[in-house]
């Protein structure tokens, strides 16, 4: 019998003006780890990003300044991951193939492909709210 995977990140509870609690945790890559980040691709990308924590919202008991553990079973993750990505990228793909199909030019073909990249990420967006993507969940210590 195997024993389920889980992904597990810590993160400090703060609150919002309104009073509801959430769990900020530091957003990581691999950059930030390796010693090697100058003159690296993924490190000049990860700073235009800027240090913004991601935040998830707490339902339980907890006080401001807490250290909370919060974990996803990495299937669940690769589900939302496939979730995040595939409609957009399949959005783009069938946008600018259909206008290759119908003749259309070259600025016709990207605009068609910008437009399915939108429609993929509404899309996304709309099954995302409706509780498809899996929640972390508070790991007893």
């Amino acid at each position: 019998m195997s024993e389920q995977l889980i992904t597990v990140v810590s993160g400090t509870v703060v609150q919002d003006d309104l009073g509801r609690l959430f769990v900020d945790v530091p957003r990581m890559s691999a950059c930030q780890i390796c010693s090697k980040s100058k003159g690296c691709g993924t490190s000049m990308l990860g700073s235009l990003g800027g240090t913004k924590n991601l935040r998830f919202r707490l339902k339980g008991k907890a006080e401001v300044g807490d250290t909370i553990r919060l974990g996803c079973d990495q299937d669940d993750l690769v589900r939302a991951a496939f979730l995040a990505y595939m409609p957009p990228a399949v959005g783009m793909v069938l946008g600018g193939a259909s206008a290759a199909l119908s003749g259309s030019g070259d600025g016709v073909q990207a605009l068609c492909a910008l437009g399915g990249l939108c429609l993929g990420l509404i899309l996304t967006r709309g099954l995302s709210t409706r509780d498809r993507v899996p929640a972390m969940q508070v790991i007893k210590e």
